[in-house]
């Protein structure tokens, strides 16, 4: 064996997406977009008809989505996004606090990823892939 299938081979397109500082995957089923991110862990099933590029609509750390004409904004954590029911994507900037938002994202890369421990993040990397070391 030469390596770990981190993205199932059951998408009909999958390209990488690593615009405005947020490295993943687009993958595409059926005519709609999800997106796996770091390390290949999925973040957005595919259910979405369209995904901006993080960063791309003034939430460096979210980018916008739509379905079925709805508008929200989803990041690299599932539990941090908002949900796809705005008419308008400005109306999402009304509703929301951007600068809270981001400092929950920011609060999460440094619990997954410490800046001050970089042995903290080889053992989750270690732990995401399987290895028992």
């Amino acid at each position: 064996q030469y390596g770990k299938q981190i993205i199932p081979a059951e998408y009909d397109e999958i390209q990488k997406f690593n615009k405005h500082g947020q490295p993943g995957t687009l993958v595409k089923k059926d005519g709609k977009f999800g997106f796996f991110g770091l390390y290949g862990l999925q973040i957005a099933d595919t259910e979405y008809t369209r995904i901006h590029h993080f960063g791309a609509h003034d939430f460096p750390s979210f980018a916008l989505v739509e379905k079925e004409g709805k508008f929200g904004y989803i990041s690299a954590y599932p539990e941090i996004s908002i949900p796809v029911i705005f008419d308008r994507p400005e109306e999402v900037l009304e509703a929301y606090d951007v600068k809270e938002m981001e400092a929950r994202v920011e609060a999460k890369n440094e619990e997954f990823f410490p800046s001050s421990s970089p042995s903290k993040v080889v053992k989750f990397v270690l732990r995401l892939f399987g290895s028992d070391e």
